[in-house]
């Protein structure tokens, strides 16, 4: 991803405006290092956002270019099909991996009170009082769980140390 003539400055203006549009530059970066992303898509990426902090969603979900890369679109909970990464590149659930599946329960779980606020908030409704509980009943959690099942012997590598393998037959009884 970073080339030699890559300088501070050249990445500065990217994160300022990730920052400015609200995004999580530091994910963004992350995951652009991880994936060798270059500088001048992450820039092009971020040049094709029109959403403004605070502003409202883009009636199509999979308007992908509309929030800026490093945000997370409360929205994505209420369909199966895909999952956004911090670059705003959509997957399909059904095709990703197992491990990469679990990665993202590991990210969702680990972010279940925020996840839900946000959604809440965004709809105007009560959050509930049990987050975890809440994220295991949508429709992007259902979807992943079952992706999940094609692999039984899959390993969890989240961060918690904690191996979400055995919740994927019965999530009701896990305990994030």
């Amino acid at each position: 991803m970073e080339r030699a003539n890559d300088t501070v400055d050249d990445w500065r203006s990217i994160v300022e405006r990730i920052e400015e549009l609200g995004g999580n530059a530091t994910d963004v970066l992350r995951r652009a290092l991880i994936d060798r992303v270059p500088r001048e898509q992450i820039a092009a990426r971020v040049s094709l956002s029109t959403l403004e902090k605070g502003s409202a969603a883009p009636q199509d979900f999979e308007a992908w270019d509309a929030l800026p890369p490093g945000t997370f679109d409360p929205r994505v909970v209420d369909q199966a099909q895909w999952w956004v990464d911090a670059l705003r590149r959509p997957q399909r659930i059904d095709t990703l991996p197992a491990p990469y599946l679990w990665n993202i329960i590991c990210f969702l779980t680990g972010e279940a009170g925020y996840f839900c606020t946000a959604y809440h908030q965004m709809h105007a409704l009560t959050t509930p009082e049990d987050p975890h509980r809440w994220l295991e009943r949508t429709s992007l959690m259902l979807a992943i769980r079952l992706a999940g099942r094609r692999d039984s012997e899959l390993q969890c590598s989240c961060s918690s140390g904690k191996c979400l393998r055995d919740q994927v037959a019965n999530p009701e009884s896990a305990t994030p």
